[in-house]
């Protein structure tokens, strides 16, 4: 009896680890940049610590939803506010708003968030935790 109710407790902290990593916990609630990101430009997302969400600002305010299976990261459409702002920002954001839907997998490397489409990692810099602000 004791041998079933070992192998019992072993299973249940081996799903309860595992069931952390497919919420996805690891990032959220903390900002991310993009490393290396085109004209130097200062592109961020955050994750929402209590609800599977993303949000950020580059011209325009965005957010979405997004959902994690695994090592599996599948991001919804953004909504975005309409401004207009410099060309060239503005071509960086629309290419950058349409990466998102593109991202299949995800990893946690080192203080860096990586986001992978079938053909590219692009690596984001963990900024820390989201201000409450």
């Amino acid at each position: 009896m004791k041998k079933i109710l070992a192998v019992f407790l072993m299973l249940f902290a081996v799903s309860a680890c595992k069931e952390d990593k497919v919420e996805g916990a690891a990032f959220k609630g903390h900002e991310y940049k993009v490393v290396n990101a085109l004209n130097d430009s200062d592109l961020r997302i955050s994750f929402d610590d209590s609800e599977d969400r993303y949000f950020g600002k580059i011209i325009n305010n965005y957010n979405g939803v997004y959902k994690v299976d695994g090592e599996n990261i599948t991001f919804g459409p953004a909504m975005s506010t309409m401004m207009a702002g410099d060309p060239e920002m503005m071509k960086i954001e629309y290419e950058f708003l349409k990466f998102l839907p593109a991202v299949k997998k995800y990893r946690i490397e080192e203080g860096f968030l990586v986001l992978s489409t079938e053909k590219d990692d692009v690596y984001f810099r963990d900024m820390g935790p989201i201000s409450k602000n």
